[in-house]
């Protein structure tokens, strides 16, 4: 069953409503049972892992933001890691709702009627794992339902100020850099935005 969404017009929500609000968004990297968070900055090298991160935000379109994430594996063995990636709105919203999409494989996020749509793809594999919590959850372990082999705690939707969280296996040959993707669409019409979407997932 598709998931059918309806922004309500009436009310007055325009002194909190603004074109220009976006989801925010933290990206990081699990491996060997840890988590490593990218704060305040679109680069992070963990010596010890053998592994970096580069963040890259491509401007493609007024609806979109749209990030390529580049891991290099410093090593000489192949590693497994897995990118996470957590969106939160940081705005005050009368109304904030956030959920997991399993037919249109995606996250939906809806505040001061706007919708939001996160994807993203490594390798024409999609999210792998998703799930919503509270917002104050997520710079916690509460979001692991096991951090040693990297599984997120399961939950298909939050209201009030939630989060979503996704994850996706990433296989890092020596001494090779690999990209993945990851993408915030905002609109007022799901369709649209599932339209969007399908064109991104059609990219190289």
């Amino acid at each position: 069953m598709n998931t059918n969404i309806h922004i309500c017009k009436e009310g007055n929500l325009n002194h909190q409503h603004s074109p220009h609000r976006q989801l925010a968004a933290t990206a990081g990297f699990w491996i060997g049972g840890k988590i490593y968070w990218v704060r305040n900055r679109n680069e992070k090298i963990i010596p010890e892992e053998g592994i970096s991160l580069h963040i890259k935000e491509v401007p493609l379109h007024s609806q979109i933001k749209f990030f390529e994430i580049y891991f290099r594996n410093h090593l000489q063995k192949n590693q497994q890691v897995k990118l996470v990636c957590k969106h939160y709105y940081p705005y005050l919203a009368e109304e904030h709702f956030a959920f997991v999409s399993p037919v249109e494989k995606v996250l939906f996020h809806m505040a001061n009627q706007t919708i939001y749509l996160v994807n993203a793809s490594f390798n024409g594999k999609g999210m792998q794992q998703m799930t919503v919590l509270p917002q104050w959850y997520a710079n916690t372990g509460k979001i692991w339902k096991s951090l040693e082999k990297g599984v997120l705690s399961y939950q298909p939707m939050a209201k009030g100020m939630p989060a979503s969280i996704f994850a996706i296996d990433l296989d890092l040959p020596a001494g090779t850099m690999r990209k993945a993707k990851s993408w915030i669409i905002k609109g007022n019409n799901k369709d649209e935005l599932l339209r969007l979407n399908r064109i991104l997932l059609k990219s190289k």
